[in-house]
């Protein structure tokens, strides 16, 4: 299902709307993960989706300092 994104071109990423199906459903296994978490955190990759023409890579995820957290 993941793995077969026909919209990514590269295999190192995946369409924000596969990313946002499958963070959060494992965020809501940890039942003490509050839904504003979740959501601030899917709102601060924001940014970096829009410059990708809204695809999410492993590199998103490092060096998330430039990333205010204002959503």
């Amino acid at each position: 299902m993941f793995c077969n994104d026909k919209v990514a071109v590269n295999p190192q990423e995946i369409s924000e709307d596969t990313f946002v199906k499958m963070y959060t459903y494992l965020a809501r296994l940890d039942r003490d993960l509050p839904q504003d978490h979740i959501d601030e955190f899917l709102c601060s990759l924001q940014p970096q989706v829009e410059l990708q023409t809204g695809m999410i890579k492993p590199l998103d995820f490092i060096n998330q300092d430039h990333m205010d957290g204002t959503c």
